[in-house]
């Protein structure tokens, strides 16, 4: 008998740990919330559908502790942001055909900005992005900058609405120091080691990492690779020189502008005002 619970035991601890996040979510209903935290008294930030995707960070059992999916509500003090050029005011973004808007890269410039989910100092704060991050604005509305941000930055969405769909490797945080993150192991050259010194030779350390992408998606394993892929190159632009900072920083961008959708504008989300309400708001 003893035998027997010790592989019941053995088989209910390799469910767990197979569910265990992080992994792909697949949101079943129609227009489920999402919060700025794990209760419905925080504010909505978005409203996703049957069959969207999400990619969960942690789970409490009731709540899942979702990356910020694209067009989701999140704001920034426009003061505290270099951008390139002059955003658009609110008014302006509006009235432009959808296919025009655009962001603007911007950089933080502070020691640690929030990341707050309305547009008001009193509002959730669902992220705080350091000194050099990179964010997109939308657009400015008193002072506050709508924005798209790819990193560092989260949302709740009810568990009850959630199926695990696949495996899933987050944009970030960088790992601890010393942890070598991305290497060819063919060709033996370690693309970066988080918090040590850059790569002796910052060219073939981003060939290395557009191999290890290109193998990723030639063998299906790039969600669970993406992440490391992206952490990797983001650690290569802060510690290398010119010119391979700033192509590491554009490989960056372009890999999330294609497989994370952070810089793709969305309408404002729909918080319930019209239409059948959201799920979480009638079960919970």
């Amino acid at each position: 008998m003893r035998f027997v619970w010790i592989g019941l035991l053995v088989l209910v601890a390799g469910a767990l740990a197979e569910d265990a996040p992080p992994y792909m979510g697949e949101i079943t209903a129609d227009r489920v919330n999402v919060r700025a935290g794990p209760s419905i008294n925080y504010e909505i930030l978005a409203v996703l559908g049957t069959g969207d995707t999400v990619g969960v960070r942690e789970t409490d059992g009731t709540w899942c502790r979702i990356d910020l999916p694209r067009g989701a509500e999140a704001w920034m003090a426009a003061e505290f942001l270099e951008t390139e050029s002059k955003p658009p005011s609110d008014e302006v973004w509006h009235a432009m055909p959808a296919h025009r808007r655009r962001p603007i890269r911007a950089v933080v410039d502070a020691t640690h900005l929030r990341v707050r989910a309305r547009a008001k100092l009193d509002s959730s704060v669902i992220g705080r992005l350091d000194r050099g991050e990179e964010v997109g604005v939308l657009f400015v509305k008193d002072g506050w900058a709508r924005v798209l941000v790819s990193v560092d930055v989260g949302a709740s969405v009810h568990g009850d609405y959630v199926r695990r769909a696949g495996e899933y490797s987050p944009p970030g945080p960088l790992p601890a120091a010393g942890t070598t993150v991305l290497a060819d192991e063919d060709a033996g050259v370690v693309v970066h080691t988080t918090g040590g010194d850059p790569p002796a030779d910052p060219e073939a350390a981003l060939a290395a990492a557009d191999d290890e992408y290109r193998r990723a998606v030639a063998t299906g394993t790039l969600p669970a690779k993406l992440g490391g892929i992206v952490a990797g190159l983001r650690n290569l632009a802060r510690t290398a020189d010119e010119p391979f900072a700033s192509l590491a920083a554009m490989r960056v961008n372009e890999l999330i502008l294609q497989h994370y959708d952070i810089w793709d504008a969305e309408p404002e989300p729909d918080e319930g005002t019209t239409g059948p309400a959201a799920v979480d708001d009638l079960t919970r």
